[in-house]
């Protein structure tokens, strides 16, 4: 995979979670990535090895060549390869060497990826999972409306599988009394007596995190005991999207709200903050299943929901399970 712990990315984050419940069915798991940074090549993440493989890019192709190289160097051969890499038509010569010595491969959908985007980039994903099709054996998704994209993408359906997204209850469980919300905040630096406002995912445009500081700014005024609390890192893996980070911590520190707004970044706590916060709110515009929201609700938090590509029934009925408004800060607010 291209990303994996520390690295913030939902999809590794999620898989990282169910490697132990993997071993504890016999099954041995290695995992390989792209090394960035100071990260050590060879390591242990919850006692499991980890290898960060040094790429010539951070295309996933040439991530695919690395992985390719280390298992000849080692001549240890896995029996099964699942892939959580982007989308790339250069992809597919790599993906059949690996079929050529007979691995069965397995492809992990983590993100709509054929609504609301671009001609162009609709046209080639057509073209991408024309091959992947042939390349892959299986392919794994969270929800019904992913299995739907991916066969108007012209997968086989017979090849799809649908593994509903699971949240820890041990983790992520509504706060026992007000006194316990009270303590966290306390631990945790925010205000005691605000109503908490909370996001929690990647400041990436994509999120919508610029519509919901638009819409905070537009009540902090006229409820000075609101806060807003954002959990998550930046995405750094691009210009555009480093760019987005700067220019939002920069509307942030111009605010004359400053004050009342808490940049977090990624926390391995993040349940702590859904106990004590008062209100989700996730302005997204496409995701895959997002593993935020189920945990949101499974904290007993109400959620504000915006359309996006990839809502499902799985999440629930809206103005019942949540609300869901339109994706302005206006109604937002």
């Amino acid at each position: 995979m291209s990303y994996f712990y520390p690295m913030p990315a939902g999809g590794s984050e999620r898989l990282r979670r169910y490697i132990p419940k993997l071993k504890a069915r016999g099954l041995n798991i290695q995992v390989l990535t792209v090394r960035r940074g100071e990260l050590p090549a060879e390591d242990l993440v919850d006692g499991e090895p980890v290898h960060r493989l040094s790429v010539a890019s951070e295309k996933p192709e040439d991530f695919l060549q690395a992985a390719w190289d280390y298992f000849e160097a080692t001549d240890e051969w896995p029996d099964m390869i699942q892939t959580v890499v982007s989308f790339n038509l250069r992809l597919f010569w790599r993906l059949w060497k690996f079929r050529r010595r007979g691995i069965p491969l397995l492809s992990t959908y983590t993100m709509i990826g054929n609504e609301g985007v671009k001609f162009h980039t609709r046209l080639r994903l057509y073209v991408y999972y024309f091959f992947a099709n042939r390349a892959y054996s299986l392919f794994v998704c969270g929800s019904q409306a992913m299995a739907q994209s991916l066969q108007a993408l012209h997968v086989s359906p017979q090849k799809i599988r649908v593994i509903p997204h699971g949240v820890d209850l041990e983790r992520f469980h509504p706060p026992v009394s007000a006194g316990e919300k009270r303590a966290l905040r306390q631990q945790l630096g925010l205000p005691l007596d605000g109503r908490i406002l909370l996001f929690v995912g990647l400041l990436h445009p994509r999120k919508g995190v610029d519509l919901l500081l638009d819409a905070f700014l537009g009540l902090a005024e006229q409820y000075p005991d609101l806060c807003l609390v954002l959990v998550g890192g930046r995405w750094e893996q691009d210009r555009s999207s480093a760019r987005f980070g700067d220019d939002f911590e920069k509307r942030i520190s111009a605010s004359p709200f400053q004050a009342r707004i808490t940049l977090v970044g990624h926390v391995p706590n993040v349940q702590d903050f859904l106990r004590c916060a008062d209100l989700f709110v996730f302005p997204s515009a496409r995701e895959g299943m997002p593993n935020a929201v189920l945990e949101a609700m499974a904290t007993g938090l109400p959620c504000i929901l915006t359309p996006f590509s990839g809502l499902t029934p799985e999440l629930g009925t809206p103005d019942h399970d949540y609300k869901l408004v339109p994706r302005t800060s206006q109604d937002l607010q």
